[in-house]
């Protein structure tokens, strides 16, 4: 999975105010996003944690990533329920970002997507 490794690049990262600000923009608008916005914004919020590596590559393949499970997650009710429960692990994979926490960070990755990976078998298998 890409994601858990860009997840602790970032957090392994030396970041600068700007880019700390930028995350936190983008945790703000996933939380404040309605049903009708939350799937965009999500994949912003991913995409954001990727671009804190500064790697060209690894963002394009979180990118690319985003696309193909949003293609999925389209395919599935928006519950609440499961939005208030993404947040809360947006904010555990931010905070441990925020903190320098490689492995927090990972964690934090891997727990989320192993919740969506879930929450996709559910509804289409």
């Amino acid at each position: 999975m890409v994601e858990p490794a860009a997840a602790r690049l970032a957090a392994e990262a030396t970041l600068a105010p700007a880019a700390r600000a930028h995350l936190l923009a983008m945790l703000a608008e996933v939380d404040d996003a309605g049903t009708e916005t939350f799937r965009p914004k999500d994949s912003r919020f991913h995409i954001a944690v990727a671009e804190l590596t500064g790697s060209p590559s690894l963002i394009a393949a979180v990118a690319d990533t985003r696309s193909r499970i949003s293609d999925l997650l389209d395919r599935i009710p928006l519950l609440q329920t499961n939005l208030d429960h993404s947040q809360a692990q947006h904010r555990e994979l931010a905070e441990a970002v925020l903190r320098g926490d490689g492995p927090g960070a990972e964690a934090a990755a891997v727990v989320h997507l192993e919740g969506t990976a879930r929450l996709l078998r559910g509804f289409l298998t």
